[in-house]
């Protein structure tokens, strides 16, 4: 704890100068207390014979109160929307991950409204990620029908004139890219093309895929 001067406001809107020490009781106090911001003293001496009682009393100001949910649920960059009911997109990094089926089957379990839930994945491995049953299997658990089990391809354009193939399955809920595992560039790259997968979801998360 220390003391500091200025010739300027303070935060609580007086000139630090109109209050008196609170040692020798000067009416001519320069320091402010940087810990409590209210207490005022003449100058390192006056602070330091006073501590022993000031301390008892000197508490930092009080942090300002989160904003409510009802307060934050502006959304400044696509206007307003319903953050309380909005959809989220989920992004998760595979590497040669096994793991990666049952933490999409525990993410769309655990959903109180799996049908917000929209997921990118970026896969790096041998193979396809996820088989003909586990892609079943997420349907029933999103509740998706026949008529909705839509699978389309094309490609996602990157920087330098260069594109990589993407497929979206399940009517677009899941959107998954493939990279052989040689052809992956470490974590902060795959991060990087999961985020390009989000298509204008209110609400992100971003997952490990061996999180259940």
């Amino acid at each position: 704890i220390h003391c500091h001067t200025s010739d300027r406001n303070s935060d609580h809107g007086y000139r630090l100068s109109d209050a008196a020490c609170g040692f020798c009781g000067s009416p001519k106090a320069e320091f402010l207390c940087s810990r409590c911001k209210a207490a005022k003293f003449c100058g390192a001496e006056c602070f330091r014979q006073a501590w022993k009682t000031h301390k008892a009393s000197c508490q930092a100001p009080a942090a300002a109160p989160p904003p409510s949910l009802k307060e934050s649920t502006s959304c400044e960059v696509a206007g307003e929307c319903d953050i309380q009911n909005g959809r989220i997109f989920v992004s998760i990094v595979a590497y040669c991950d096994p793991e990666l089926p049952a933490t999409l089957f525990g993410l769309l379990r655990r959903a109180a409204q799996p049908e917000q839930l929209y997921v990118g994945v970026v896969w790096q491995g041998e193979g396809e990620p996820l088989r003909p049953d586990d892609l079943a299997k997420l349907a029933q658990l999103w509740g998706i029908g026949s008529a909705d089990q839509t699978n389309k391809s094309g490609r996602l354009p990157l920087p330098g004139g260069r594109d990589i193939q993407t497929k979206a399955l399940l009517g677009n809920r899941l959107r998954i890219i493939c990279l052989a595992a040689e052809a992956a560039r470490g974590p902060c790259w795959a991060r990087y093309l999961a985020q390009l997968l989000w298509e204008g979801e209110e609400l992100f998360l971003q997952l490990d895929s061996h999180m259940r």
